[in-house]
């Protein structure tokens, strides 16, 4: 899927936040909306039907999670246009993956591996150099933008995403001999439509009014 993420985020600093990080992961994997509410009912033993007050359901753990994970750019909090009390959670993954990076130098090859390049150019752009496989040395990334283009990521029958494609073309060259280079197509994830709008146009589409 556009939008999956290979590799589960890792924050061994804070498992509070690493806990809540995970969890809006999974529902990005399915393309379901977190809110703190959910977040909330899930970290919760009460069934929903036990629920009379929002109040019941406070977790100030949470609440100092999601503001740690805001202060770190980790999340974007964006306020639900029909109902303004509501603020949907969304991963930052590009942020996130150059951070781990950082703490585990060798889970950039890894995510190469697994075909996920958009994480590359905010990499690059942190500074950050990449660890030879086979030497250990660190070096730096050649990451260059060549063209861009428009495209349409269909979801579902219902569900399609307008994004832009940029065409990328990676290059690593090591002292030791090893070097790494390939010309790739990656989604700009800034480019990516809004969730709920997105939402809501397949449910208009699925149930007319």
């Amino acid at each position: 899927m556009l939008l999956s993420t290979p590799i589960d985020y890792r924050l061994p600093e804070d498992k509070n936040a690493e806990m809540v990080l995970r969890t809006i992961q999974d529902r990005e994997r399915s393309f379901e909306r977190t809110y703190t509410t959910d977040l909330y009912m899930m970290f919760s033993d009460k069934m929903e039907d036990e629920i009379t007050s929002t109040n019941e359901l406070k977790h100030e753990w949470i609440d100092k999670a999601i503001k740690r994970l805001k202060k770190r750019n980790f999340i974007d909090r964006i306020q639900d246009e029909k109902d303004r009390r509501r603020v949907e959670l969304r991963t930052r993954s590009e942020e996130i993956y150059t951070h781990m990076i950082k703490r585990d130098p060798m889970l950039f090859w890894k995510l190469i591996e697994k075909g996920h390049f958009y994480f590359i150019v905010r990499f690059r752009n942190s500074g950050g150099n990449v660890i030879c496989p086979e030497c250990g040395r660190r070096r730096p990334l050649i990451a260059d933008i060549t063209g861009n283009r428009a495209a349409r990521y269909v979801v579902n029958d219902d569900l399609h995403i307008d994004v832009t494609i940029r065409h990328l073309a990676i290059r690593f060259d090591c002292g030791c001999g090893y070097s790494y280079s390939d010309e790739v197509d990656m989604f700009d994830p800034l480019t990516v439509e809004d969730f709920s709008r997105l939402h809501d146009a397949a449910d208009n589409r699925r149930n007319p009014v």
